[in-house]
């Protein structure tokens, strides 16, 4: 396992800033990162931008691509099994939800769709009955492999940067829980938005770490005396080495020029009875409870999903251009 991961100190992956302050540390280090014996993870903290609210890993995880294989792979049952609840809402009500969404704001017809990180390409599947265009990208052979067979779509493998699409040619662009996973978030959506045509969309799933639910676990962990943190786990499923806040999203936003006419931070289920396994009459009871917190952070918009939309607005790009010509036209007359 040497040289497949490297520990960095860097400054906040999305404003440069170097003022921080510590949260705590990752809660969990699973098998695979276990018998990685050729880098100490103690020194490693969960920190909080003081500038944007970003939460970030410090110092800051670099993963080698042989090693992104193993953490999204089959063998290391990235994807557990999911209840049959969870199943038709993750699979079938979710993209369908989202995707109507993203065509009430989008200022053009959508025909060109691309999935960044499509999973098992469910996602990809619920575009098919959309009759779009449709294209997937992901880090994963093994996914890949599912998505040929299950949709027939031949997607790309590898970092979104490795491929070039046509500029401009995609009306809509959803990002499902992949976020999360980037080392620079600025550089990777500022690349994805290159081909996004004006009027176009992207639509955002991700972690609100800023939710209800986070603060009263990271008090319980305080309570017990514990230095960990529910913020992110970069070395344990999911493997977020980033997590956003809604501040934080609106700085990206405002970075990116693009405008966002949505943005919520309900639909919290799939925490609440997500995978099949037994539990004990104690966490079950404790499970119903904390479905009931779940709600009602949902209620008062502070729940742990978060969905975004990006708008590139044909007027903005306009005014955009209109300043660019007159002030070419000033110069010219000077």
């Amino acid at each position: 396992m040497a040289g497949m991961l490297e520990l960095k100190s860097m400054q906040c992956p999305l404003c440069n800033s170097k003022d921080k302050m510590i949260i705590g540390k990752p809660r969990r280090i699973d098998y695979l990162f276990s018998t990685i014996t050729t880098i100490d993870l103690s020194p490693v903290n969960i920190v909080l931008c003081r500038r944007c609210t970003l939460i970030y890993v410090d110092p800051f995880p670099l993963f080698s691509d042989a090693l992104l294989e193993k953490m999204y792979s089959n063998e290391n049952k990235y994807f557990r099994e999911l209840t049959a609840r969870m199943e038709r809402i993750t699979h079938l009500e979710n993209p369908v939800r989202c995707f109507r969404t993203a065509r009430r704001f989008s200022e053009r017809e959508i025909r060109n769709y691309l999935e960044i990180g499509c999973g098992e390409g469910f996602g990809l599947q619920s575009a098919l009955t959309f009759n779009w265009n449709v294209y997937g990208q992901d880090v994963s052979p093994d996914f890949a492999a599912t998505v040929k067979c299950r949709t027939g779509i031949d997607i790309m493998v590898g970092r979104i940067h490795e491929f070039s699409y046509t500029r401009e040619f995609f009306d809509f662009i959803y990002i499902d829980s992949v976020l999360e996973h980037v080392t620079n978030p600025v550089e990777f959506m500022k690349y994805i938005t290159n081909f996004l045509a004006p009027g176009g969309v992207i639509y955002l799933v991700l972690p609100n770490e800023n939710s209800i639910p986070n603060f009263l676990k990271d008090f319980v962990f305080e309570l017990k005396g514990s230095n960990q943190t529910s913020r992110i786990m970069p070395f344990s499923e999911p493997y977020h080495i980033i997590g956003f806040s809604k501040q934080s999203i609106l700085y990206l936003g405002k970075i990116l020029n693009l405008t966002i006419p949505y943005l919520i931070r309900k639909f919290s289920y799939n925490h609440i009875e997500r995978y099949k396994q037994s539990f004990s009459i104690t966490q079950l009871l404790c499970r119903q409870v904390f479905g009931l917190v779940h709600r009602f952070c949902d209620t008062i918009d502070k729940g742990v999903n978060m969905e975004v939309v990006f708008v590139k607005s044909k007027a903005e790009i306009m005014e955009k251009w209109l300043k660019r010509r007159l002030l070419f036209i000033k110069n010219e007359n000077t």
